[in-house]
């Protein structure tokens, strides 16, 4: 009986330890989607636009903002620059949505970790995973890399 509660402490232990880990990666998933809507928000507007003229350049309107370059990507660079300025904003507003629907319980079982809202609605308490998800750590692992 001992030895079964003592064991019990030690995966209690190795659970807390494995939450904290997921919780510093979980902060620097969301310092780093910080990050991006901030660059996103300070850069121009757009719509940007990709012309060629001696170089590859991406306009706001008839302003140029950047220029490349030949080294035989120009055209394939410009086009990325060009169109992520929609792009990022639409990819944090698809990460954030689906971060609204996998969020961690608060009602969970006194001594129990959260478990996923979003997977408890989509298949009951035991179908539940603790929280984060893996939809969320899916999330979490690229945006916590440098």
């Amino acid at each position: 009986m001992e030895q079964d509660r003592t064991a019990a402490q030690r995966m209690m232990a190795l659970a807390e330890q494995n939450w904290a880990a997921k919780g510093l990666a979980l902060g620097l998933m969301e310092g780093r989607l910080e990050m991006i809507r901030l660059r996103a928000d300070a850069a121009t507007d757009g719509p940007w636009s990709r012309h060629e003229f001696d170089h590859a350049a991406i306009l706001e309107g008839q302003r140029v903002i950047a220029s490349m370059m030949w080294d035989g990507q120009e055209d394939a660079n410009a086009e990325f620059i060009a169109r992520s300025r929609g792009d990022v904003p639409a990819l944090l507003a698809a990460v954030e949505a689906v971060r609204a629907i996998h969020v961690p319980s608060e009602d969970h079982p006194e001594g129990h970790f959260p478990y996923c809202v979003g997977c408890y609605a989509a298949g009951g308490y035991d179908g539940a995973p603790p929280w984060p998800c893996p939809t969320i750590e899916a999330i979490i692992e690229p945006l916590s890399r440098n």
